[in-house]
């Protein structure tokens, strides 16, 4: 079905207020996209200025899990998030399009019950487009840059610069912010 811009536009301003009036406590100028699925939003909790993309899914297996989104945090279109483990993202984080994050593991036995991991995400990291974060990770330092299309299988320090599969730390992150 395609919509209109001004349909859009509706329907994403219509969408942001559901989400909004269903998180506890409530929270500041945070945007959510068109066909966003957060279960037990219950356990959410999101930062201000936050902008959350269409077709995202924050999903859990395990409904006592909590998930924790820091301050001016962007998650892109058609990103899976997974918080059974459970998961803080911090402030000033980019989570582009495609990306998926995992905080539990099956191990080879997909009816297995599920091996939880929680994970931190450090402040200021960028997971770029398509990258895959793996349930047995258990942190990612702040200021990283995870390259697109990685596959981080093991934890990350802070600062580094990590690419392919499986990851493989090419650098260190010397970016400074400048305002």
């Amino acid at each position: 079905m395609h919509l209109s811009r001004g349909k859009r536009v509706l329907l994403r301003k219509y969408s942001s207020r559901v989400w909004k009036s269903l998180l506890k406590p409530k929270v500041k100028d945070v945007t959510f996209g068109m066909n966003v699925r957060i279960m037990h939003i219950h356990n959410v909790s999101i930062g201000e200025h936050c902008k959350i993309g269409d077709n995202v899914k924050i999903i859990t297996e395990d409904a006592g899990s909590r998930l924790s989104i820091g301050n001016n945090v962007f998650i892109g279109d058609d990103v899976l998030i997974d918080y059974s483990g459970p998961l803080s993202i911090g402030d000033d984080c980019l989570i582009s399009e495609g990306a998926k994050i995992y905080t539990h593991d099956h191990g080879y036995d997909p009816k297995s019950i599920p091996q939880k991991s929680p994970l931190t995400i450090g402040e200021n990291t960028w997971i770029g487009v398509d990258a895959v974060i793996l349930g047995k990770v258990a942190s990612i330092g702040r200021e990283c840059v995870i390259s697109p299309g990685t596959v981080v299988s093991r934890n990350i320090g802070n600062r580094k610069i990590v690419i392919g599969n499986p990851c493989e730390v090419i650098g260190k992150n010397e970016f400074k912010e400048t305002h």
